[in-house]
């Protein structure tokens, strides 16, 4: 930039300027695939093993294009944790399918702008619990007594046993 006075002799002064533009956060992430997952586990399932990955993409440059995932909601006994940076979904606590047969959690994508707010988008994981044969069968009540007269005839009777299996279809 040059400016110049009007004085007499004229006097001139030069500047340059630098002019860096910053990417502006336009876009919000997107998940690729779907905006609900559905995935079914069974509950002797190892803590640590991935139950689903979730993937979003953003269209902005740089630092407002990154995605940051966390769980928003239906985590409340902690049985899930989720990667920030992959979106891969782990087991953090054993299930039982005995005490809760499904979760639904809202899982974020945010993006990560250096200026202004981050923009996000929602995704539901409805996670059903598969039961397996892990309870044994038990007797109510626990001791039964029985009595039987000597003169009892054959296939008299003796006792009505009671038994539960708390597994499905056991």
């Amino acid at each position: 930039i040059n400016v110049i006075d009007s004085g007499k002799p004229v006097l001139s002064s030069v500047v340059f300027v630098s002019v860096q533009l910053t990417n502006a956060n336009d876009f919000s992430p997107v998940f690729v695939n779907a905006s609900s997952y559905v995935v079914e586990l069974k509950e002797d399932l190892a803590i640590g093993s991935t139950a689903v990955t979730v993937s979003a993409t953003d269209a902005d440059a740089g630092p407002e294009g990154s995605v940051a995932y966390y769980i928003a909601g239906g985590n409340s006994e902690q049985k899930f944790a989720i990667d920030p940076a992959t979106g891969e979904l782990a087991l953090t606590r054993y299930l039982d399918y005995e005490t809760t047969k499904s979760y639904l959690l809202q899982v974020v994508a945010a993006d990560q702008p250096r200026l202004g707010v981050p923009r996000s988008a929602t995704a539901s994981v409805t996670v059903t619990v598969s039961d397996v044969n892990d309870n044994s069968p038990v007797f109510s009540p626990a001791v039964y007594f029985a009595s039987l007269a000597e003169n009892s005839t054959q296939n008299t009777p003796l006792l009505n046993l009671t038994c539960t299996d708390a597994d499905d279809g056991a």
